[in-house]
């Protein structure tokens, strides 16, 4: 060992001497162990060795072995971001030293377990050889303790198979009690309460009956075992917690699932993790019981512990378990204080997980380190998506080790990279992500205008109508208990015989007419949410309303309810977003980027881009067009640097389950790679020879000095679609048409725009794009995402976007009608206003209008395909309806999230036109 080893390994066990508690000394040990192994261990006993008496070194020596069993074992004794895979690196080690001995085997293979479920490392095979190992030799030395012990490690990891656990079981307890292991008997009934309620909980999912019964009946017994007293031990409090789910789930009465889980509080003053869980679901029950009061006082305590769990979720798994539980915690506490009139606290708690995330990343952003979080934050993008990183270019941080960490080389590089972004990331006071309550927001607000937050769950819809001058309470609220989840997925999703507008936007190769299902959800949600929202509107005087809508509710346009049609309608992803847009925000320049047609295939861009250049030049824009081989993100993102304004003509995709994933379609210059023309990643796919399965028709492979190779089959085998994510923000991607591949392109996706350029002068940025609004559809997570939250968290002031796909034809006439306004705005541009107008001259125009502008344009000096479908455009209007845009789905698909004005630099920019 070297002198400076010597010495990190000496002042790591002085901490542990002098920690306060155990936490603190854990925490001694566990660095201990985890940057230097066995190593430690063998430190720790040789200042052991060197106390003539036993004294602090001996009994810290002594602890540490239990400890070092603990952890490696799967209990969670660091904060560090590789704990998993650290311990797993020790737990081989120790295996290595002790030649293979088959009782540390069966606690490396517990190491093995703790791993997360997509981890390479998760080797359940290895794991359960391992346990069975250590069985076997139990067997043929008659070792009770071992054989018990492995039973419970198979019972308790789910190793055992169904038709052998009562068997393993059964022969388990032949052999207890064992002398001085008294704790045998119940960790074992306690492991297989948890394995045959799991099970149970299965069978219920999967509508097998029989099994429900059996496993239900067998977790019973378990517990019957076991006993009702109260207990501190962690694994049975874990056990009689999942016995109460299992109780919630199969009982009908809500009165009993809340005794249920009432009986399984520890008691304790200070509450754990499993005290939390428990309140929650109780807390739950006594919602729907409409004990609202002690719902109220279950939840409110629960609240801090499980959004700083949230925000501290660094892997995209753990964000969606602990997403998915704040969200609902922050929901039900809402209600709950709707319910007691207490419309203040209402308001924060609903407001509490709405785009919480995006807010704290928006927060790192400001802060001195933010530059080489955001650097961190772009490789551990690149590594979730498979991208290469082994080269220093495409490598975002250095790869060294830190002082004294022996173990480094055994844990990958994005396991370490995960650790420094977790100890580069300031532990920050929460209160400045607390949301603002009904005063402040009333603050911010003009006269004549108002907001509306509202939030669906299985009680009903909560909906909160605040406006200028409110102080204690709001001028409109309410619980209608009859718009429950259900209520709101049927109105939404509709069902198999008729599909509703989540699949008209989620499933385009069911082929629905927007039109008619639009028709269908606008009449119902006007039918009830919009004549509610008018009548207060009247009352009031309301003028202008942003809409703060949770969870899916966001992708209702609601400026296109006929009961609003003369208000205003903005949106916002969060009540603290509305506050931070009212902030004052350096002018914008007046310098933009127009990108044309990356793709190549829509003719009309062109005609778009020549409109909106005009107007953006007649008002003294210096604008910089980017069209076809020059449309990639390489030469677009720095020129948005200086820019405030971006007018993006092209495709866009959304995908609702994966809102990073939504995209700008850029150029995709496959050649600059090194591929072949014509399909490059038809190329690769045929060459590759290993692909991962993951169901549905997409699998997966590595394409060595490349990258991740993505595909996605049809029924027939034939391809739909593949992408090559070949650097940290590099995805080329290709759709196919019976086999032939339709369109190719670079993704700009959300998550590179959220990680990559800072965009804090761009004012204003326009996608005219199908369903580049949409975001993601998550009915769990109370996030916005998808392209404008990526845009607003990279700085854009406003984003423009659409909700459905828009024909080229009327994307020209709103874009053109939009820029018209901007140009005639001066130096102060409300792009609510402008859009609404914009809107409602589209709405309003006659047929020989429409023909005259389509004309005009054929005019221009534009590629004989773009005049082509001018003069087709024009020819269609002849002897249709006489406003051809009249319908909502043709006026209505564009919508504004942001700051509501836009400042642009005072004069004329003097710059030239490219």
């Amino acid at each position: 060992m070297s002198k400076a080893d010597a010495k990190h390994h000496f002042a790591l066990v002085q901490r542990a001497l002098a920690a306060a508690d155990d936490a603190q000394r854990d925490a001694a040990l566990g660095e201990g162990f985890a940057r230097f192994g066995m190593g430690f261990a063998y430190s720790l006993g040789e200042l052991a060795r060197l106390e003539n008496t036993p004294g602090p070194y001996t009994a810290l020596s002594e602890e540490s072995g239990a400890f070092l069993l603990r952890w490696i074992g799967g209990a969670r004794l660091t904060k560090r971001a590789d704990d998993d895979e650290r311990r797993v690196a020790v737990g081989e080690e120790m295996l290595l030293m002790a030649q293979g001995h088959v009782r540390i085997g069966g606690i490396v293979a517990r190491a093995i377990l703790s791993l997360p479920e997509s981890h390479p490392q998760r080797d359940l095979q290895r794991a359960e050889t391992l346990v069975r190992q250590r069985l076997g030799a139990a067997l043929n030395e008659d070792d009770p303790s071992s054989f018990v012990s492995s039973v419970i490690d198979l019972l308790d990891h789910g190793l055992a198979a169904e038709d052998e656990a009562v068997s393993l079981y059964e022969q388990a307890r032949q052999r207890l009690p064992i002398e001085g292991e008294p704790q045998l008997p119940r960790r074992l009934d306690v492991v297989s309460l948890k394995y045959h309620a799991k099970l149970a909980i299965k069978a219920r999912d999967a509508g097998e009956a029989t099994r429900l019964k059996e496993q239900s009946a067998l977790a019973r017994q378990r517990a019957d075992a076991i006993g009702a007293e109260r207990s501190s031990d962690r694994e049975l409090r874990q056990s009689r917690m999942l016995l109460a789910m299992l109780i919630d789930v199969d009982e009908s009465n809500a009165a009993v699932a809340a005794t249920a889980w009432a009986a399984a509080r520890s008691g304790e003053s200070v509450p754990d993790d499993i005290d939390r869980i428990v309140a929650y679901h109780e807390g739950r029950r006594r919602l729907e019981l409409g004990e609202h009061e002690t719902a109220a006082r279950l939840f409110a305590p629960l609240i801090d512990a499980a959004r700083d769990d949230y925000l501290d979720a660094l892997r995209d798994a753990d964000v969606q378990d602990r997403g998915e539980h704040f969200s609902n915690l922050a929901t039900y506490h809402a209600f709950a204080l709707g319910a007691l009139g207490r419309w203040d606290e209402a308001l924060r708690a609903l407001d509490a997980a709405r785009s919480l995330r995006l807010r704290q990343r928006a927060w790192l952003r400001t802060i001195p380190r933010g530059r080489t979080l955001l650097r961190l934050e772009r490789e551990l993008h690149a590594h979730e998506r498979g991208a290469p990183l082994g080269s220093t270019a495409t490598a975002a941080t250095p790869d060294r080790a830190d002082a004294g960490d022996r173990m480094h080389g055994q844990v990958s590089r994005h396991a370490r990279v995960y650790e420094r972004y977790r100890r580069l990331r300031p532990q920050f006071d929460a209160s400045a992500l607390v949301s603002p309550g009904l005063a402040e927001v009333a603050a911010a607000l003009v006269e004549h205008e108002a907001v509306l937050s509202i939030c669906s769950g299985f009680s009903g819809t909560l909906a909160v109508l605040v406006r200028h001058g409110d102080r204690e309470q709001p001028s409109r609220a309410q619980w209608i208990s009859e718009w429950t989840h259900g209520y709101w997925m049927r109105v939404m999703a509709g069902d198999e015989a008729r599909p509703g507008w989540l699949f008209a936007m989620g499933a385009p190769e069911l082929g629905l007419e927007h039109a008619a299902v639009l028709d269908g959800l606008l009449a119902a949600v006007d039918a009830d949410l919009g004549r509610w929202i008018a009548k207060a509107a009247r009352e009031f005087g309301v003028r202008r309303l942003t809409i703060v809508a949770h969870r899916y509710l966001h992708l209702l346009p609601f400026w296109a309810l006929p009961s609003l049609s003369e208000i205003e309608i903005a949106s916002a992803p969060s009540l603290a977003h509305l506050l931070a847009s009212r902030a004052p925000r350096p002018p914008s320049s007046r310098r933009a980027v127009i990108v044309e047609n990356p793709t190549g295939d829509l003719p009309l861009a062109a005609a778009e881009s020549a409109a909106v250049q005009s107007a953006l030049c007649g008002a003294g824009f210096a604008v910089e067009r980017f069209a076809h081989e020059r449309a990639t993100e390489a030469l677009v993102a720095p020129a948005l640097r200086r820019a405030g304004v971006l007018h993006f003509c092209g495709h866009g995709r959304s995908e609702p389950d994966r809102d990073r994933a939504s995209a700008l379609l850029m150029h995709a210059g496959a050649g600059a790679l090194g591929l072949p023309g014509g399909d490059p990643l038809g190329v690769l796919a045929a060459a590759a020879e290993a692909w991962e399965e993951q169901g549905d028709g997409r699998r997966h492979t590595h394409i060595d000095g490349r990258g991740r190779l993505h595909e996605i089959l049809r029924d027939d085998g034939t391809p739909l679609e593949r992408r090559l994510e070949f650097s940290v923000t590099g995805t080329l991607w290709t759709s196919y048409r019976d086999g032939a591949p339709l369109r190719s392109a670079e993704l700009w996706s959300a998550g590179d725009i959220g990680v990559g350029t800072r965009l804090n002068r761009l004012g204003v940025a326009f996608l005219s794009a199908c369903e580049t609004g949409s975001g993601g559809f998550e009915p769990v997570i109370d996030e916005y995402g998808g392209l404008p939250a990526a845009l607003l968290l990279a700085g854009v002031g406003a984003v423009v976007c659409s909700l459905w796909p828009v024909p080229e034809s009327l994307t020209l006439l709103a874009a053109d009608l939009f820029y018209r306004r901007l140009a005639a705005s001066g130096d102060a541009f409300d792009v609510v206003t402008a859009l609404r107008e914009s809107a409602g001259a589209l709405r309003e125009m006659p047929r020989d209008e429409a023909r005259a502008r389509f004309l005009a344009m054929h005019e221009q000096r534009l590629q004989p395909a773009a005049r082509f479908m001018l003069e087709a455009a024009a020819t269609r209007l002849q002897g249709g309806p006489e406003r051809p845009y009249a319908h909502p789905v043709h006026w209505a698909a564009f919508f504004a999230v942001g700051k509501p004005q836009i400042r642009f630099a005072k004069g004329r920019h003097h710059g030239t036109a490219r």
